[in-house]
């Protein structure tokens, strides 16, 4: 049923997910979420290496303009020391950070927004 109208009548067996689906929507899936093709772009935040003692061991990643970077793990995996290290707001014991390719030393969450750099927190 679709806007309480009956639409397809099938056997289980007959029915694909891609059936199903058309039918659920009306319309294929594949044209309401199209393929779109992006040229990267050029690199903004660059993390190598980054460690902090029994919390962070060698983190390392790229971020790209006009790309939103997300941190997932579970509870306990470092994700929030991580990005309140790269912000400064936790210190970190090695490794670098890089923003728009020139090495930065991030001290502060003050120094981060000065660099353009902001953390949306998990809450």
């Amino acid at each position: 049923m679709r806007d309480g109208r009956k639409i397809i009548t099938t056997k289980t067996d007959k029915a694909t997910e891609d059936n199903l689906i058309r039918h659920m929507v009306g319309r294929k899936i594949d044209s309401m979420f199209p393929r779109v093709s992006t040229e990267r772009g050029r690199e903004a935040l660059r993390v190598v290496n980054l460690s902090r003692k029994n919390i962070l061991k060698n983190v390392s990643f790229a971020a790209y303009k006009c790309e939103i970077l997300g941190i997932a793990g579970l509870v306990g995996a470092g994700r929030t020391e991580l990005v309140r290290s790269i912000i400064g707001a936790d210190p970190i014991d090695a490794g670098e950070i890089f923003i728009n390719n020139k090495r930065v030393k991030i001290n502060s969450p003050e120094d981060a927004l000065n660099r353009g750099v902001v953390l949306l927190t998990e809450d």
